[in-house]
């Protein structure tokens, strides 16, 4: 997990030595996910930092018709919506589903 996220723009600048450290201090878990599964619902709350670590996810608006729109799909190891975890709006804009199987790292914002 350590090589992916030491890939990560989020961590970058810490040495593998750094990163093990923090992660004996913090809250977070790995979580599996299947393809087709719904991750976040548009509207839901972005309250933790979702990191990508294996798979494919993809970020898609529905309009009223039901018509999915593809909007963005992420690959490891990208975060997922770190403009709205940080930023003033802290939901997501998008349904987030799994394209194919992986894992996530989750970190609690808090």
């Amino acid at each position: 997990m350590f090589d992916i996220v030491y890939n990560s723009p989020l961590f970058k600048g810490l040495t593998i030595e750094e990163l093990t450290g923090l992660f004996l201090h913090i809250q977070y878990q790995v979580k599996s996910f299947r393809t087709g599964e719904v991750l976040a619902q548009a509207g839901d709350d972005v309250n933790r930092v979702i990191l990508l670590l294996s798979g494919c996810l993809q970020g898609e608006m529905i309009d009223f018709g039901g018509n999915s729109l593809k909007i963005e799909e992420l690959e490891p190891p990208q975060m997922v919506a770190a403009a709205f975890l940080f930023g003033p709006k802290n939901v997501f804009p998008v349904f987030l589903s799994a394209k194919t199987e992986g894992k996530i790292l989750v970190i609690p914002k808090k």
